[in-house]
């Protein structure tokens, strides 16, 4: 029996492809490098804003690095400005997530995007009641498919595992579910393809925010 739905955020809940690409090409131009274009952008999120700096760089030509450091602090100053920018959440995911809300099943969200401003994402679309737990990356946890956030999230909770549907968009959300120890279901509408998804064979994989009730 499902008690809890947790999600992940960019590419689950939230088309956050607009910010992500506007954001880390504005930071890319400022270090002499290419504008990072919407595909591209989907192919190196998912792992924390370092990793999308670090392979935005790599893209433009900076292998070694050289501009990681200040370009990473220089992309969250930009993406602290402009995380919301064109951002919009899926057809049928608010109807969703108030329908698990009326079934009295648990929902909660699990993101590699700093908290602070996954806070100020989910505040903006979904209001402060609909998730009972927004976690986002913070100082000194390991981020996502590590299992520590999402293994206190569901202390937190207070739900068994075997009860507990994750949904995601990316490997990583497959790899994270996977190493701890819960039930997968990967989403077709975010940023990767279903071969990905499949390769991780997680429990479900669906097309469509709609299926997310019939799953419950």
């Amino acid at each position: 029996m499902v008690k809890a739905c947790i999600f992940d955020l960019d590419g689950t809940l939230l088309n956050t492809i607009y910010a992500l690409s506007y954001c880390i090409s504005l930071t890319m131009r400022e270090f002499g490098g290419k504008d990072i274009d919407e595909a591209h952008t989907k192919l190196f999120v998912g792992d924390g804003y370092k990793e999308l700096v670090k392979r935005a760089l790599i893209y433009s030509g900076d292998t070694r690095l050289v501009h990681m450091e200040a370009a990473c602090m220089r992309y969250l100053d930009i993406f602290n400005k402009n995380s919301l920018y064109n951002v919009q959440p899926y057809d049928g995911i608010i109807d969703a997530i108030k329908f698990l809300n009326k079934k009295s099943i648990k929902t909660a969200v699990l993101s590699n995007k700093p908290e602070e401003i996954a806070r100020l994402n989910i505040n903006k679309f979904f209001g402060e009641s609909l998730f009972e737990k927004v976690y986002g990356q913070k100082e000194g946890v390991p981020r996502k498919p590590d299992p520590k956030m999402l293994d206190d999230l569901i202390i937190e909770l207070g739900i068994k595992k075997d009860d507990i549907l994750y949904f995601g968009d990316t490997s990583t959300d497959m790899l994270t579910a996977s190493n701890s120890g819960v039930k997968a279901v990967g989403v077709l509408w975010g940023f990767r393809d279903r071969k990905e998804l499949e390769a991780y064979k997680p429990y479900k994989i669906i097309e469509n925010p709609v299926e997310i009730m019939k799953l419950v």
